[in-house]
């Protein structure tokens, strides 16, 4: 019977598979689509790029849009939306607005001047300094004193509490492998702790710390306790907007909001510091622009009593670029970010005769937008002038900013996918740029732009190569100041 069923099975195995294969290559509704049919048959054409050669899709993406001539610089990032996304985004967006950020900034400007302290310490002692977890400890103390009411105190540990940057570093490499094996994933975040640290430390790290997450979020839901918003920004966290929301019970549970307490630290500490150290680097390296951004920040940092405010360094042309410039090429979140196709049949500008229809999962990396060398020449050269208008006549270098390039900001994204922490991102990093450098001369120590600051592997968030120890330098004292 054995020899009967085995052939049997085989021949039916075969048979699905062919069927398959056969519908994804000539029947699916995306199957005149242009692209390499491996890509249409299989997943796995996507995990070759992103696990076996760590994180390169995004690079062969920009390729075939190049061999195909697709990719319109307006197409679909408004479009690109999902319900349940835009209702959870609604229910945050209160907290990160713009109005908040600002009523937010003595606490920027306390941990920036933190950070300024612990500086000048590492340069009295001729220490050299890894940026890149200098960077972190400040903007985890920042997102989690302000979406936590509680700060990490990673600027008063020993080596800026670089052991949680150490965890983010290992959870954004596992990406590429969570995304292709999502349920395998999902069951390992609920081991218990003592297990998962016997699996792996930096699992055990994150266990810790989502229990712990969830220990205060159980706090604040026990009965009896009245969820209302607190009137102070200091007393506000992003529990106190979500519970507080109109989002349905399912959306307010502990394992959901923590979930969402681990992305927001995650996103909002790592994406901010790895930008800012790599802006420490392109500053250094470029003696020219280190000159013209003291020439702008020294008259208003030197001249001025009270506090220096974000809105006034937002007033500064060539800083502005400066940062415009960073956050381009340093490609904080250049992942394919996925939205299902909710409501409408959509159609791409450039093919309008194939439509894309409902259900379809659509995703679009950065990249292909923020190395356009049409909107900015030599694209993969830092250039803050990419961002500032030709000099008018008389003028012999450029003053003004460009508006019209905003749009093409992608750092952030674009639309009803763009990152809800947007302002407080930009505050801290105008802030820790302008007193970093009115206060310090950087030497660099180690440090390329090839192996150290440019992305060269996408794991969810644009790292450089992989090994590479980040940004570091020495510092010296230029002049004081408080923040």
């Amino acid at each position: 019977m054995a020899s009967f069923y085995v052939p049997v099975a085989a021949a039916l195995c075969i048979g699905y598979v062919t069927a398959v294969a056969a519908y994804r290559l000539y029947f699916h509704p995306l199957a005149r689509f242009p692209g390499p049919r491996l890509a249409a048959l299989t997943t796995w054409y996507e995990g070759y790029y992103d696990i076996w050669l760590k994180g390169r899709y995004i690079w062969k993406i920009r390729e075939l849009h190049e061999q195909h001539q697709r990719g319109d610089l307006d197409a679909m990032f408004e479009t690109l939306n999902h319900d349940l996304h835009r209702k959870r985004r609604i229910a945050a967006s209160s907290f990160f607005s713009k109005r908040s950020i600002q009523a937010l900034e003595p606490v920027l400007r306390q941990k920036t001047d933190e950070l300024i302290q612990l500086l000048e310490k590492e340069s009295a002692l001729d220490r050299v300094i890894n940026f890149q977890a200098a960077y972190t400890a400040l903007t985890m103390d920042i997102v989690s004193q302000y979406c936590f009411g509680e700060s990490m105190g990673s600027l008063e540990k020993e080596k800026y509490g670089r052991s949680w940057m150490e965890f983010f570093h290992s959870g954004v490499h596992v990406h590429p492998i969570a995304r292709q094996f999502s349920y395998l994933f999902d069951q390992s975040r609920k081991m218990p702790g003592w297990l998962a640290t016997k699996v792996s430390p930096m699992l055990g790290l994150f266990t810790e710390y989502n229990e712990m997450i969830k220990s205060k979020l159980r706090q604040g839901m026990q009965p009896g306790v009245k969820q209302v918003k607190p009137e102070t920004p200091q007393q506000r966290t992003i529990f106190h907007e979500l519970l507080a929301s109109n989002l349905p019970p399912s959306e307010k549970t502990v394992d959901r909001l923590a979930g969402e307490a681990l992305i927001v630290l995650g996103a909002g500490t790592e994406t901010t510091a790895r930008t800012l150290s790599n802006i420490s680097f392109w500053i250094t390296s470029n003696p020219s622009v280190l000159q013209r951004l003291r020439q702008e920040l020294d008259p208003l940092m030197d001249g001025q009593e009270g506090p220096v405010t974000v809105a006034q360094l937002e007033k500064l042309p060539y800083l502005t670029a400066i940062i415009q410039e960073g956050l381009r090429l340093s490609l904080p979140v250049p992942d394919r970010l996925t939205r299902i196709i909710s409501s409408e049949t959509l159609t791409h500008p450039s093919l309008p005769h194939l439509p894309i229809p409902m259900g379809t999962h659509l995703s679009q990396s950065t990249l292909c937008t923020a190395m356009n060398p049409t909107l900015f020449p030599s694209p993969e050269t830092f250039n803050p002038d990419h961002w500032l208008l030709p000099p008018s006549t008389g003028e012999t270098r450029r003053t003004q900013l460009n508006k019209s390039l905003e749009k093409y900001q992608v750092a952030f994204s674009k639309g009803a996918g763009s990152c809800i922490g947007i302002n407080l991102a930009y505050a801290e990093v105008y802030l820790a740029v302008a007193w970093v450098f009115h206060r310090f001369d950087l030497e660099l120590v180690g440090t390329t732009e090839e192996d150290d600051v440019m992305p060269k592997h996408c794991f969810l968030l644009g790292v450089p190569r992989i090994g590479s120890e980040g940004v570091r330098g020495r510092l010296k004292g230029r002049r004081r100041r408080e923040a």
